[in-house]
């Protein structure tokens, strides 16, 4: 059951129709911005293909914007692959690729990526900076997107909690990325609101392999957690336990799926096309010295963005049918309908 991917199909396609006849590439400071001129760079931890971490996040997204064929095709993004956020050459290097292919937006996958963003962003005015997950942009051109997944977090818990009822083990695993983790509180409420004997013995993330196997020896039956890690899957596929993962549901797959419960998700799809929309809708003044994106960011119509579950930025993956608890869809589906799910506020 995928719970309310809110993207509003019919308001992208009158806003977003336009024909994607050609691909020319021009300088969009000295043109209006269309769908067949558009430029948004893509810096990533990881590979364009990659599934998993704040890359898979940024793929996914980008990949949902291509597919829904309203004018921003795969073309329209340049993507700079395997850049360490911690060597700060290669982030310099990243940029000044993405700087002199012209790009009017450049999205960093990964909030370690913000301190070298401020570093480029003040002598490119003309470009809007977004940085996944980092907690405040700089005031200017540097603009941060998040979403609040502890609602969907909360739902998770009702999956895990339902399946340790079910198998009548009350020990839920818990691995967790910081000492204090509101991810952690969600989670729990969630199970104990269908299960109220649930125990969920926590550790905090050192070694995850091992981390996991020590939940499972002191009987935990069902594994989450706040962090993606294939370990914890291949951990619950070789013990016969279950999983939930994290973020993302690269490991509900033919390796892992025997174990696989359900994923609290990211789904920026509907952020990225309004940001899209908005320099690609823009009306350039006739001999304007400035591109649409300086223009833009002056009047202030570009702001940081946190989502929720109710604006459609996160979301529950479907339950898996095989491993789910009898009636964990109608108890996930009651507990969205009585709005009974918000419990924390951290993201």
């Amino acid at each position: 059951m995928k719970h309310i991917k809110k993207i509003t199909a019919i308001l992208i396609a009158v806003v977003m129709l336009f024909s994607l006849a050609s691909c020319s590439l021009v300088n969009s400071s000295e043109t209006d911005i269309t769908t067949d001129n558009i430029k948004i760079g893509v810096i990533l931890k990881d590979t364009r293909d990659t599934a998993t971490g704040t890359s898979g996040i940024c793929n996914a997204t980008i990949d949902s914007v291509a597919s829904l064929g309203f004018g921003v095709s795969e073309e329209r993004f340049k993507a700079v692959e395997n850049i360490d956020p911690t060597d700060a050459d290669a982030v310099a290097n990243a940029y000044k690729t993405l700087v002199n292919f012209e790009c009017n937006i450049i999205i960093a996958s990964d909030p370690a990526y913000y301190d070298n963003t401020l570093a480029v962003a003040d002598s490119n005015p003309s470009i809007a900076f977004l940085v996944f997950g980092a907690e405040k942009g700089n005031g200017k051109n540097v603009f941060v997107y998040n979403a609040n997944l502890n609602e969907s977090v909360y739902l998770e818990g009702i999956a895990a909690g339902l399946k340790a009822a079910e198998l009548k083990m009350p020990d839920i695993g818990y691995i967790k990325s910081a000492e204090n983790s509101a991810f952690e509180a969600s989670f729990t409420a969630g199970a104990k609101s269908v299960n109220p004997a649930a125990k969920i013995n926590t550790v905090v993330a050192n070694d995850i392999a091992a981390d996991a196997k020590k939940l499972i020896s002191d009987g935990c039956a069902v594994i989450a957690s706040d962090v993606q890690s294939e370990e914890i899957a291949k951990a619950a596929a070789e013990n016969d336990v279950f999983f939930c993962d994290f973020g993302t549901a690269a490991f509900n797959n033919e390796d892992y799926g025997k174990a696989y419960l359900c994923a609290p998700l990211y789904d920026f799809t509907q952020y990225y096309v309004d940001t899209i929309k908005k320099v690609v809708d823009y009306e350039l003044p006739e001999n304007s010295q400035k591109g649409a994106v300086e223009l833009l960011i002056g009047e202030g119509q570009f702001k940081d963005f946190t989502g929720n579950y109710a604006s459609g930025s996160t979301y529950l993956s479907d339950v898996s049918l095989a491993n789910g608890a009898q009636g964990t869809a109608d108890a996930i589906r009651a507990a969205v309908e009585a709005g009974s799910f918000v419990v924390a506020t951290n993201s």
